[in-house]
């Protein structure tokens, strides 16, 4: 179950930025520069999860149709990409705006959105997959 512990890489790494988005967020003066680093290297990982989980997802199907004892949805993504596109348009939109005003509104309500939902995501999911890592080997 390789591909777990890479989901689980991923998270890390995204938890990490997220910290880092965060005292940007928390911050009295926006760095716009920084800011801008930081957030679209946050993009880009999630968008790199994304292909990661659907390797996940391909793999989990072989083994389930392999080994029904090991049975999850997997049409469900780690992410839900849907419910946190609106808060990172608002944000990129007023990053590419360069008004301090709209940036610190947009992180104080569409950032602080972004991070509760991802943080969610992310411990919702490593619990998930720290049953399947449980399941795979107690059915071995």
């Amino acid at each position: 179950m390789n591909s777990v512990n890479h989901l689980k890489r991923d998270y890390e790494e995204i938890f990490r930025n997220l910290l880092e988005f965060e005292k940007i967020i928390d911050s009295e003066d926006i760095d716009n520069i920084n800011l801008s680093y930081v957030f679209h290297k946050l993009m880009g990982l999630l968008l790199a999860h994304r292909k990661n989980e659907k390797s996940f997802f391909v793999e989990i199907k072989n083994k389930t149709d392999e080994d029904n004892s090991i049975n999850i949805k997997t049409e469900r993504a780690l992410i839900n990409t849907k419910s946190i596109r609106g808060h990172i348009m608002v944000i990129n939109q007023a990053i590419m705006s360069k008004d301090d005003g709209r940036i610190k509104l947009a992180l104080d309500n569409d950032g602080r959105m972004l991070v509760s939902k991802i943080k969610d995501y992310i411990f919702k999911d490593e619990e998930a997959l720290d049953r399947l890592l449980f399941l795979h080997i107690v059915t071995r």
